[in-house]
């Protein structure tokens, strides 16, 4: 048997040509009404693609080096589709748990303060699928490591309630935050923290794909290295690496409207040479100022736009 990695999926994902069903085609219900019309949307979804190969980004690259580097079995927590394999034909979709962006399922549920869980076990009564508690009580012999952030986490925590502690001692919970995770998953949490993002880190990067950093590290340092150490162990390991390497610097950057980000942009575009990828380090290291990946890409397409006319 194969060690076994568990990995949130990823919000970028390749294009595949096809039509991408969305929360926005949803009407507000109930849990089970709005499970039951996005799971027909999901199985009327014709144009699929391999879940690996579906998501993209630094994420799913790290993800995918960690199974590389010991040959695991790789799944994904999916907020859309449940737990999948690597391997599974997927259609592209928009769904997400986190508040804030317009494919945020919660805007949908209309029973009172959307529940992530709750979403989660209704989702799993509708699709007939695989079951987070069977594959880590049914691959008791191998390593089965759970990267996620904490908000995943906690959506399928419920799913390993019912396991005995016994049935635990194999897993692996890398990324979430251990002061808003329950108690009983303690023991089983490896403890990284922000050294693996120091300027001496194998692995630095930014908060968003840290799980998936860490996952990596772990698979390449850790369990490549003792694959039958205890949990105890590993934590030992994990604290003896980064015990190397130092805490990253923290930058302090200002924060400013869209229109002063505009002109910022305006401003540097011939000395940046009209590039996103130099304009937003020119932003952020040398005017010191906070923006957001997303929020940058829309105020320089304007800025693009506008000088293109």
């Amino acid at each position: 048997m194969k060690p076994i990695l568990i990995a949130s999926c990823s919000n970028r994902k390749a294009n595949i040509n096809s039509v991408k069903i969305s929360v926005s085609q949803l009407k507000k219900g109930s849990y089970d009404r709005v499970t039951r019309d996005w799971h027909a949307l999901v199985t009327n979804s014709k144009i699929r693609c391999p879940a690996d190969k579906l998501y993209c980004g630094r994420g799913a690259q790290e993800v995918s080096r960690a199974s590389t580097a010991i040959g695991a079995d790789l799944w994904f927590v999916s907020a859309g589709l449940g737990l999948i394999k690597g391997s599974q034909l997927i259609p592209d979709y928009d769904l997400t748990i986190s508040k804030g962006s317009a494919a945020y399922i919660g805007s949908k549920i209309n029973t009172g303060n959307f529940s992530p869980e709750e979403w989660w076990g209704a989702l799993g009564r509708r699709k007939a699928g695989y079951e987070l508690a069977s594959i880590v009580k049914n691959n008791c012999s191998e390593t089965v490591m759970l990267a996620m952030p904490t908000a995943y986490f906690n959506m399928i925590s419920a799913s390993l309630d019912t396991l005995a502690l016994d049935d635990l001692s194999h897993i692996r919970i890398i990324g979430p935050n251990a002061a808003e995770i329950n108690p009983r998953y303690l023991p089983f949490l490896m403890p990284y923290n922000e050294r693996l993002s120091g300027r001496n880190s194998p692995l630095r990067g930014t908060r968003s794909d840290f799980p998936q950093r860490a996952v990596h590290h772990f698979s390449k340092y850790i369990l490549a290295k003792k694959p039958r150490a205890d949990k105890k162990r590993h934590s030992n390991m994990v604290t003896a690496n980064l015990s190397f390497m130092e805490f990253p610097v923290i930058i302090t950057r200002k924060r400013v409207s869209d229109v002063e980000i505009l002109g910022l942009i305006s401003k540097n575009w011939l000395s940046c040479e009209g590039r996103s990828t130099m304009s937003l380090r020119m932003l952020r290291d040398k005017d010191m100022v906070a923006c957001e990946q997303k929020r940058f890409t829309r105020i320089f397409n304007q800025v693009k736009l506008k000088l293109s006319n």
